[in-house]
């Protein structure tokens, strides 16, 4: 995982916006993720602690993945 693989592959999606892509009318016309980069997680990220993920402090970090 790579802050800047996101920016290279990934479209930037502003939050609080519906982001809609349009098919171009092509067949199997490719979509575009929006970005995620793990510094929005804050220390649940992982990136200053990457073995403990808030346990050490009593306060676990818990993770959702939602697909639509």
């Amino acid at each position: 995982y790579n802050d800047s693989i996101q920016a290279q592959k990934n479209d930037v999606c502003r939050p609080s916006r519906y982001y809609e892509q349009p098919d171009n009318g092509v067949l199997n016309y490719p979509k575009r993720a929006c970005q995620f980069n793990r510094t929005q997680l804050g220390d649940c990220s992982g990136i200053g602690d990457p073995t403990h993920y808030g346990y050490s402090t009593g306060q676990p970090c818990v993770f959702i993945k939602m697909n639509r």
